[in-house]
């Protein structure tokens, strides 16, 4: 929290950076984004305002669903894929950031979607 409040992290690689290489111009928009204070207290705020009693019955309820994995928090996310019933793929050598920022991760999503699609 200090460092987004005094801006420090703008002048220091950052994890934004290294694992989504993103150019510089993007990359400075989602620093600026991420890490202004009234977004680090709005996003507090909505975090802390979510009810969750009930949720996990409902996601199972819903429609059929898939969860999709990085490396880096992939046994998370296959209990979760259990917990609400759900189809789990692994994005291999992904990151949280990366499984979308960097263009041979999006497309192994977007594959994962596609298929996903045509087997229900």
């Amino acid at each position: 929290m200090f460092v987004a409040l005094t801006g420090i992290y703008n002048l220091v690689p950052h994890p934004v950076a290294r694992q989504s290489a993103y150019a510089p111009d993007d990359q400075s928009g989602v620093v600026q984004f991420a890490f202004e204070p009234k977004n680090i207290i709005r996003a507090t705020r909505e975090y802390f305002s979510v009810e969750v009693a009930g949720v996990m019955e409902a996601i199972r309820l819903g429609p059929r669903r898939i969860v999709i994995a990085s490396s880096e928090n992939a046994a998370q996310q296959q209990s979760l894929a259990e917990k609400i019933s759900a189809r789990y793929s692994l994005v291999p050598a992904s990151s949280h950031r990366s499984i979308i920022g960097q263009m041979d991760h999006a497309k192994q999503v977007a594959d994962i979607i596609r298929e996903a699609e045509d087997g229900w």
